[in-house]
């Protein structure tokens, strides 16, 4: 990756990754709360903040993060972006109430956390059969804030660790595609050249 943008053999790649990745995860929340959940195609990009804003909604708009140190043989950052239709769906399938963003104890963030939990497995340990790496997950960071605030908050987590980070993002609903909420996959530089390599693919 010597230029701004990836070449189509690397996005190929990493569109295949996070199609399996999502789409376990997916799976895996679709079976906790009984109700299907609907994918939006993945997509691949250099990690670019505005680009990001743009596909994820209003960056006033009030959500639940969740950002996950991954490390390992691919390591980086998954983020959660969950907005208050999907937080509700949640409580009401396991629950049977609904619940605010701005009421979530410390009970309920919990039951928010497992779910991610549960999903962050999924995700990674498809994506592990599908490359042969090794990956290790972290306990996450969590915030209710502004939609803004959550997705440049891994700039931080990101300082230092190249320009040529990788961003996969994907969305999921349940029957508003408008109401999505989001998975976004943060490869460091040093994971993805070295992984791309490994497949032969040139950087």
């Amino acid at each position: 990756m010597k230029k701004d943008t990836m070449e189509e053999e690397a996005t190929d790649i990493f569109l295949e990754m996070g199609n399996i990745g999502t789409g376990s995860a997916v799976t895996a929340l679709s079976n906790m709360i009984g109700r299907p959940i609907n994918e939006i195609f993945p997509n691949v990009m250099l990690l670019d903040y505005d680009r990001l804003m743009e596909i994820l909604g209003q960056d006033d708009e009030r959500v639940l993060g969740l950002l996950f140190p991954v490390c390992g043989e691919i390591s980086g950052l998954l983020l959660f972006v969950w907005k208050q239709d999907f937080v509700s769906d949640i409580f009401e399938s396991l629950q049977g109430t609904k619940a605010r963003l701005q009421d979530l104890d410390e009970e309920k963030l919990s039951v928010m956390k497992e779910i991610a939990n549960i999903m962050t497995s999924a995700y990674f340990t498809a994506i592990s059969s599908y490359t042969d790496k090794k990956i290790e997950i972290h306990a996450p960071a969590v915030s209710v804030d502004m939609a803004g605030a959550v997705v440049t908050e891994p700039a931080g987590w990101t300082s230092g660790r190249g320009k040529y980070i990788v961003c996969v993002e994907s969305g999921f609903y349940g029957q508003d595609e408008k109401k999505a909420s989001h998975l976004c996959f943060m490869m460091y530089q040093e994971s993805t050249v070295g992984f791309l390599k490994s497949l032969g693919v040139e950087v």
